[in-house]
């Protein structure tokens, strides 16, 4: 969860674009772009220290490898472009957009009911012309923002942060608030802000939250040799009370109700040929033409 991501595309395309439902996922980065358009509904978007909140009609675009995360609110269809960095490197490699939050409105919706028809088309070059569709798409974006120099990155805390979330990963069974302000090195008191800040929720849920993946990852595993509890005590939680309660507030049910064939990513499209997995309890990724 929130590492870094490799995208897999169909062969012969480094685009991939879709609709979702409700859309909620966690911090996560990945060296492609993503542009997120509210079709319907509100909601809000996190890129690097800043929120955005969003209502139908509005766009964000995050650059490669920055940390965002999506909440959308119950009923709205969050639509994705993602795309690999050298569809419009050649074009856009020089400037970055001033601020994520698109000023104006661009025929984004446009373009991707015209690039899903291309990629589903099958037709010899679909994948050639659909990134066609997003040079100049993202084009029309460049021109109409403001724009600034491309430098390094600014922010010195946000190497330091995506070094943390690699460290929960690996520890969450018993990793601490207290050991993750100091892997900052940072006070405690100023490290609870700036964890807010950059990933939109507070280290404790952060946390709950990469448990109950593990704990997921366990239950549906094909051994039987753990009970509950045992995996709740695996998973860093003290008591099965808690495991349960935890456990149903990030999946929406319990333990022993969960789906056979659940899966939890916490990003929005972890792998593309298992794009119909859910990024959190509610997400629904919307089939072309559904």
């Amino acid at each position: 969860m929130a590492l870094y991501e490799l995208r897999k595309y169909d062969e012969g395309a480094r685009v991939w674009v879709g609709k979702y439902e409700s859309l909620r996922n966690l911090p996560h980065w990945h060296n492609d772009c993503e542009l997120i358009y509210v079709e319907k509904g509100t909601g809000s978007v996190h890129v690097g220290n800043s929120a955005f909140a969003l209502e139908a009609g509005a766009s964000v675009y995050v650059d490669s490898g920055e940390i965002h995360s999506i909440e959308a609110d119950e009923g709205s269809l969050i639509i994705i472009f993602l795309f690999d960095y050298g569809v419009i490197k050649n074009a856009l490699a020089k400037d970055k957009l001033e601020s994520p939050r698109l000023s104006r409105s661009y025929d984004v919706r446009g373009a991707y009911e015209r690039t899903e028809r291309e990629l589903s088309s099958g037709l010899a070059y679909n994948g050639a012309m659909a990134e066609s569709i997003v040079v100049s798409l993202m084009i029309d974006i460049f021109r109409g923002e403001k724009t600034t120099a491309k430098r390094a990155e600014a922010n010195p805390y946000n190497a330091r942060y995506k070094a943390l979330l690699v460290e929960i990963d690996a520890k969450y069974g018993y990793y601490t608030f207290a050991e993750a302000a100091a892997f900052m090195n940072i006070s405690e008191h100023y490290f609870s802000g700036l964890f807010h800040r950059l990933s939109g929720m507070t280290f404790s849920k952060y946390l709950n939250a990469v448990k109950v993946r593990k704990a997921v990852e366990l239950l549906s595993s094909d051994s039987d040799a753990d009970s509950i509890t045992e995996i709740s005590i695996k998973c860093g939680f003290n008591t099965i009370r808690h495991f349960n309660r935890v456990f149903k507030e990030v999946t929406g049910f319990s333990p022993s109700e969960l789906p056979v064939g659940y899966r939890m990513s916490m990003q929005s499209v972890r792998d593309m040929k298992e794009a119909l997995d859910p990024t959190l309890v509610g997400s629904k990724l919307i089939l072309p033409n559904s």
